[in-house]
């Protein structure tokens, strides 16, 4: 799963854990549920912590650039 989120693939791993979540939910594994809901709310922040500010720079100093899909991100 982690290859799966480093590839964009968000929504699907998401989606996994969250049916693995009810699965273990509806089996009374209340501990594993939790386990699981932790590796989502954990993921829900890195998603959130990672965006993209676009604004037009005159001469940027790149320091690091990283690309993925169609959007670089360049760090100053």
């Amino acid at each position: 799963m982690a290859i799966m989120f480093l590839q964009g693939r968000q929504r699907d791993v998401i989606g996994s854990l969250t049916a693995a979540m009810d699965q273990a939910a509806g089996k009374l594994a209340f501990e594993q549920a939790a386990v699981y809901r932790d590796q989502i709310q954990s993921l829900r922040q890195v998603q959130e912590k990672q965006y993209v500010r676009r604004q037009r720079m005159a001469m940027p100093d790149i320091v690091a650039r990283s690309k993925m899909a169609a959007c670089i991100c360049v760090n100053r």
